[in-house]
Parts: C-alpha cells; structure tokens; sequence
C-alpha cells in the first residue's frame, strides 16, 4: 500500500500571499525565458523543452550549461576537424621527413669527406738569414730571427719581383727582414723600386674620380709596422684605451683614435727611445700606397676577385661587426697584414688633389677601408679625407720607421757605413712632397 503523506506541521499560509509569490517568481523569470526562446528561434540551440512558469536559479544555470554545450557542438563541423586533423599530422610528417633526410645528407657527407684524400701540406715559409751581429738595425729595435718571408700563393702578379728585391736589399745593405721595437711593436722592411704608379685606371671597377693614375717616388726604403697598432701596445704606452669596446692586452687594433692621438702616440714613441722626433710617425699617402700594393697594380694586393678578398680583409663582405684581432687574414709579399680593411689607418699628410695638387687644409687622408665598408672601399687606390679631430670605432693607424744613417746602428755596436740608406726630406706640415709628384694622364 502507498505511504500516506506525513501531514505539515506548519501553519498554512493564507490563499491570497501564495498567490502573489508565485506571480512575483514569474515575473522576475520572464525576462531570461524571452531571452531563451529568442536563442532557440535564432537556430543557435537546440529545441528547447517547453519551459515551465517558473525556473530557481539553479535550474536556470542547468539549462544555459546545456545551451552553452549545444552551441558549441553545432558550431563544431566533423567534416573541417577531421580535415584540420588530417593537415595537421601531413606537417608533422612533413617536418620530421626533412629533419630525416638533413641528417642523413650530413653523415653521408661526413663519411665522404673522410675517404677524400687529404690535400698537400703548403709548403713551409722560407725562413730569412739571421744577420746577428752584422745587421744594421734601427735605434731602440732589435733583429727578429724567426721572421720568415710571406707566402705567394695568392697574391697578384709583381708580387714574386716585389720579394725578390726585399731579399736583395736584406743582402746589400744588412738590413734584417722584421724588427721589434722596446714597446713589442714589430716592423717589416719595405725596399725601395724607385716609382710606383699610384692611382687607379679607369678601367678599374667602381673607382672614384680623385684617383689619377700617376708616377711617385719612393727615394729610399722604411720599415712599416707590420701589424696595426694594437689597444695594448697603445694603453702601454699612452696610459689609456680610447677604443669603442676596449679590452686590456687586447690585440684587437686600437680605435676610436684621432689624428692628433696617433701623432702623439708616435711622438711618445720616439721620447721613449731618444730618437729625433719624426722617427717614428705616421706614412704619408704615397708611402702608404706603395707598401700596400707591394709591386702590384691591381685592385688589391691579391688580385681584383671580391670572393678572393675575403682571405685576406676583413670588410663587410665577411664580418661588418667589429674589428678583429690584427694578423688573422694572409699578409702581402712584404708580410705587411691587414691592410685592406680591419680599420682605416690615419696618413701623415693633409689630403690634396693628384692632378692640381689643391690641398685641404682642414681634412687628412685616410686609407685601407674597415670592417664595415663594402669591398670597393678597401682597394689598395681608394682614399677618403677626415678633420684631424674625428674619432670613431673604425678609425686606427699603423707607425713608420725611417731609416737614416742617425737612427741606425750595428748589432755589434760597431759605427755603421755612412750613408746605409738615403734620407727622404719629410713634407712640412703633412704637405704633398714635391719629390714624384708629377701627374700624367691615366694610360690604361
């Protein structure tokens, strides 16, 4: 039999306060079943039950979950997820397919490159005579004796010619190959061939209308640094590092330098070894271009090849960083490194104009390009002028030594021959030298 119902203890409540209740709860539900059913007839749900005449308030959340879940589902098709799926895995497959076959490529390689034979050692550098107590050897420098000649392979034609007379300078005159100085600062001879043609033809790609093709002078030989002069070797003597990113000890070129700075630094230099002032000091244009090309009459000392430079420079061909450590490319046939790029190197003289000789008082040149010029800017002709005041982290130098019979001794200590080489009169103020200035008209 069914349980009869327990009858309520509670007082009922009176006919008419139930009647208002229920007529207030269906008032305040009315607005969300309008809501409701305007979804519903919008298509966005799903057929919706018969709504009763009053909803609590979690009934209501229950049935706007289901809502939520209907349309969510609806607005999933199965036809585009699986597609989306499907693409999905092809890329996955895709990627490690490629990944697969770099791999496999690269043992593949590896394995070749393990059976190829290995290619000929270059053949040694052929060492210098070591003069020892016969040499002539410049004031406050003494001989290197492990100093070898520069390798050819590489180097454009007049390279070999431009050796050979080196070595029979070093015969002549004793004079030794490579030299260092008090300060660690090394210097290779560089031989005299009379004349040079500076300039560039006009044939040469890319090249600037201030490059005349001319006859120069070079009366007598010098040592040039072999390396640019490095942040330590200038910290060292100068007290201070004024490179953009200094590093102490660093072998990385000293920059940041004005031209007041270098000339200084070679000032300092002579002080610090009792020499006359002006043996060591910057070279000047002509002397700067003649040690660099080292018998050739191309672009650069290794030929006109763009891709070939980037053995030997460092440009923005191959590094528009920073500069690098000085002596890491291949040296010219006078083991002179680092003369195409790295960093510009500051010139003694005011820069002029070949064919009038008008001088810029204000400007001096600047040679060799830098680490952040394109390769047409480091041909062994190019030049540029700045104020003497400029600075900046591609701007370095690199020193001169003459050679002049109060500068020179005898490793022995015996007095040197009177006249072991013939003096080049030095140009008042950074001045064009009168000497070879005679410009002709380009010929090739």
């Amino acid at each position: 039999m069914p349980a009869k119902k327990k009858k309520s203890m509670e007082p009922k409540k009176p006919k008419k306060e139930l009647i208002q209740k229920k007529a207030a709860e269906a008032q305040a539900a009315k607005p969300k079943k309008e809501l409701i059913q305007k979804k519903a007839a919008e298509g966005k749900s799903a057929k919706i039950k018969k709504m009763p005449e009053s909803l609590n308030t979690k009934e209501l959340k229950k049935l706007e979950r289901r809502f939520r879940q209907r349309r969510a589902a609806t607005a999933r098709s199965p036809g585009v997820d699986l597609q989306s799926r499907r693409f999905r895995l092809l890329l996955r497959v895709g990627f490690w397919t490629v990944i697969v076959i770099l791999v496999v490529a690269y043992v593949f390689g590896e394995w070749l490159a393990s059976k190829r034979p290995l290619p000929p050692p270059p053949p040694p550098a052929e060492k210098t005579e070591f003069i020892g107590a016969d040499a002539i050897v410049p004031i406050g420098c003494r001989e290197v004796n492990d100093a070898v000649f520069a390798r050819l392979e590489g180097l454009a034609i007049g390279s070999q010619n431009a050796q050979e007379v080196q070595k029979s300078l070093i015969q002549d005159k004793r004079l030794p190959l490579e030299i260092e100085n008090s300060l660690g600062m090394r210097f290779r001879l560089v031989p005299t061939l009379g004349t040079f043609l500076m300039g560039s033809p006009k044939t040469e790609e890319n090249r600037k209308p201030d490059e005349l093709l001319h006859v120069m002078q070079i009366p007598s030989e010098f040592y040039l640094g072999k390396y640019e002069v490095t942040q330590a070797q200038f910290e060292k003597l100068m007290g201070v590092n004024p490179s953009f990113n200094p590093v102490p000890g660093s072998d990385r070129p000293v920059e940041r330098v004005t031209w007041y700075q270098a000339v200084e630094f070679c000032n300092e230099l002579c002080k610090r070894e009792g020499l006359p002032k002006g043996s060591y000091r910057l070279p000047l244009e002509w002397e700067w271009e003649y040690a660099c090309r080292a018998g050739t009459q191309t672009p650069f000392y290794c030929g006109g090849d763009r891709q070939h430079l980037k053995l030997f420079a460092e440009f923005a061909g191959n590094n528009y960083k920073r500069p690098v450590p000085v002596g890491g490319k291949r040296p010219n046939s006078w083991g002179l490194y680092n003369m195409h790029g790295n960093v510009w190197e500051w010139c003694q003289n005011r820069f002029y104009l070949y064919k009038s000789k008008q001088v810029d008082k204000y400007k001096r040149t600047i040679r060799g390009g830098s680490y952040r010029v394109t390769w047409d800017t480091c041909r062994s002709a190019s030049r540029l002028r700045l104020t003497g005041t400029s600075e900046g982290s591609m701007l370095g130098f690199r020193v001169l030594r003459l050679i002049t019979p109060k500068t020179v001794r005898r490793a022995s200590g015996v007095k040197p021959p009177a006249e072991p080489a013939k003096e080049e009169p030095a140009p008042a103020q950074g001045e064009p030298s009168p000497a070879g200035q005679g410009a002709r008209e380009d010929e090739t």
